[in-house]
């Protein structure tokens, strides 16, 4: 009976070890979370805010990403680069991108492409691949991928 008793505790508990691991799991503890939180037009142009949370007991140097847009057929619209900078541990950190010219009203999908650079400051800055580190959450009707 005592056996059974151990099986039935054991159980959960290598679940949530197993679960804890993997990053994105564990109630959103194991990754960055870059987050398209608004967009809003300005004199011919359109501004981007992105929340990037870090929830990691580790700093990283700078964080650069690719992105693309596409229109609400899927058509890309335009491509480029974000540098966020210096990601703080346990930090969220409001970012905005001002893009001259492009019309907020077109943008129907926001692809993040790849993460160009994420330096830790744990490993000295040394570039490490970091696309799967980053999970993606979008508010408003504007859908935020990978």
């Amino acid at each position: 009976m005592a056996a059974r008793l151990v099986r039935r505790i054991s159980i959960p508990a290598l679940l949530t070890i197993v679960l804890s691991a993997i990053p994105g799991t564990a109630n959103g503890q194991q990754t960055l979370t870059l987050e398209l939180n608004r967009l809003d037009t300005e004199r011919g142009g359109c501004r981007f805010f992105f929340l990037v949370k870090n929830p990691l007991d580790r700093a990283f140097a700078k964080l650069e990403v690719d992105i693309a847009f596409f229109d609400q057929k899927g058509i890309i619209i335009g491509r480029t680069n974000i540098e966020f900078g210096k990601i703080r541990k346990q930090k969220t950190t409001l970012h905005s991108v001002s893009f001259a010219d492009f019309d907020c009203a077109k943008v129907g999908k926001v692809l993040l492409n790849d993460v160009v650079a994420c330096g830790s400051q744990i490993t000295g800055g040394e570039p490490q691949d970091c696309l799967d580190l980053v999970t993606l959450s979008y508010r408003g009707k504007v859908e935020f991928f990978k």
